[in-house]
């Protein structure tokens, strides 16, 4: 008898001006339901990790009893919270790593330090130690679980295995006697196999990207080329510009930088694997609605030999510069 409504999928990247964003849709909603809808959140609903610590955390102890360290991907962070505050009861000492995704990378179910934040549930103190893991690091564990555990888990599983290995491996040295450590294997593999593909094609038979930002370092990407809009409207008459905006083809339509050309971020990612269409004698420059997304974009485009770089701040920051009436010349992307 329930009514339900599917709302479009997720990008990476939150847009406030897409009305199909579903975090946007659901915020409205909420809003004009005046209380009338109620909304789990399991990032901010602290059910959350009482369920862990109510099972999975029992289910460990009941198993093994006293655990000396636990290792886990931080995504609402429920799980790592609970478990750890049952573990706690028999082990006091029980030190806590939570595996974070690059912040420019991306590893399903598991959130970059910055975006931790905004878990209502997060609380640092839980943690000995925050350490990050990258999309190929997650694939390298799930083909180790899969390979050689039998246990057909996904990349965030993969990331669990990945980052305890290499967290166990720099301090096993420090002991003589054993200790236990637990990670979690957490999902299935049967849906990310897209996700899979796009990184590692050669697990498929298929030769590498052309172009890939999966493997930038951190560095890379924080060095990545970036312009502010007073600049890019400065540059525009000295050299030939394309302004390539990577948001929704909705929130392209509802709002964008005149003269700009539409290439979603999904679709720009499928481009990268093939080599970019874009003239090497123009400047390119990437806009998503907040700048971050687009810097990996323009870390990868430049290391391909293109002159290019990210709108600092994103559309949003083009809106709130004060040129937001600079009219981009056609001409310039002919």
């Amino acid at each position: 008898g329930a009514s339900i409504e599917e709302v479009a999928n997720a990008s990476d990247c939150f847009d406030p001006n897409d009305p199909n964003d579903p975090q946007y849709t659901l915020e409205r909603r909420m809003a004009e339901s005046h209380g009338r809808i109620f909304f789990t959140s399991q990032f901010t609903n602290n059910e959350n990790p009482a369920a862990h610590a109510a099972t999975t955390g029992r289910e460990i102890v009941e198993d093994l009893h006293k655990v000396d360290f636990l290792i886990a991907g931080v995504g609402t962070a429920g799980s790592s919270r609970g478990t750890a505050e049952t573990l706690r009861l028999v082990n006091p000492s029980l030190q806590v790593v939570g595996l974070t995704a690059r912040r420019h990378d991306y590893v399903p179910g598991i959130r970059s330090a910055e975006e931790l934040w905004e878990n209502g549930i997060f609380l640092r103190d839980n943690y000995t130690e925050l350490i990050d893991v990258s999309s190929r690091d997650a694939i390298e564990g799930m083909l180790t679980l899969i390979r050689k555990c039998g246990i057909p888990a996904g990349p965030s599983s993969g990331a669990n295995l990945f980052g305890a290995l290499r967290y166990l491996r720099a301090i096993d040295e420090d002991f003589t006697e054993p200790r236990i450590a637990v990670f979690f294997a957490c999902d299935r593999m049967e849906s990310y196999l897209s996700y899979v593909k796009e990184r590692r094609p050669d697990i498929f038979g298929e030769n590498e990207a052309a172009l890939s930002w999966h493997d930038l370092s951190q560095e890379d990407v924080e060095e990545a080329p970036s312009i502010s809009p007073v600049e890019m409207r400065n540059f525009a008459g000295a050299q030939r510009l394309l302004v390539i905006d990577t948001r929704s083809t909705i929130a392209y339509r509802l709002g964008h930088i005149p003269g700009s050309i539409n290439y979603p971020l999904e679709m720009l990612r499928s481009l990268f694997r093939a080599g970019l269409p874009f003239p090497k004698d123009s400047f390119l420059v990437f806009v998503c609605q907040q700048g971050v997304y687009t810097r990996p974009l323009a870390a990868a485009a430049t290391n391909a030999g293109f002159s290019a770089a990210s709108l600092r701040g994103g559309y949003r920051e083009w809106l709130e510069s004060g040129v937001a009436t600079y009219q981009l010349s056609l001409n310039l992307l002919q």
